[in-house]
């Protein structure tokens, strides 16, 4: 009889119940079974409910940043990160963002917001999403556009810390707001600006 722990070494850090299914040879009837048993005793995690996706614990026990990425984008294939840089005061917990009519899955300890499809496309148009990174992040000001324009309650505009902000992201924030019109006026008088060339 095949252990638990010969299982889940079978299978990678980051994996799905059609992975686990394939690999495991576990019958269909009882795979909700073992993975109750394996989440109670703590040897796997689930990203987040409705997400499939699951860490593995025994063959790494460490979440680390870029494996939570690399999960959320598993789960969520359009998703962006969307509150990097924003505000002095902003949560702990990721902001995400995707476009609306995909597929929505949770994620334990962030929120993610549905987008119009032609919003992303001004992001996309902007160069406001840096796709080198695991999970595409949107650069600043984009943020606090995208925040301004959606989610403005969640936001102290006295708290958007501006001189952190480059040039480039400044440049993009205004971009943003004109295609738009958005109602707000940023602060015309930074005394830090930055370019990506300091960095």
């Amino acid at each position: 009889m095949t252990s638990t722990f010969e299982r889940l070494s079978q299978l990678p850090d980051i994996f799905t119940a059609t992975d686990a299914l394939l690999v495991t040879n576990i019958p269909r009837a009882q795979f909700d079974n073992y993975m109750w048993r394996w989440k109670t005793a703590g040897l796997v995690r689930s990203l987040g409910k409705r997400s499939d996706v699951w860490f593995n614990l025994v063959k790494n026990p460490v979440i680390s940043h870029e494996r939570w990425e690399t999960a959320v984008r598993r789960a969520l294939p359009c998703a962006i990160s969307a509150g990097h840089g924003v505000s002095t005061q902003m949560a702990v917990t990721a902001y995400l963002i995707q476009p609306s009519l995909k597929p929505i899955a949770a994620v334990e300890g962030s929120q993610l917001q549905m987008r119009p499809r032609l919003w992303m496309r001004h992001l996309l148009q902007a160069g406001a999403i840096d796709n080198s990174r695991i999970l595409p992040e949107l650069d600043s000001g984009a943020a606090i556009a995208d925040l301004l324009r959606y989610d403005r309650e969640s936001l102290d505009t006295d708290d958007i810390d501006w001189d952190e902000l480059t040039q480039e992201s400044l440049a993009i924030f205004d971009a943003l707001a004109a295609d738009v019109a958005l109602d707000f006026e940023r602060p015309r008088h930074q005394s830090r600006i930055r370019s990506q060339a300091s960095n």
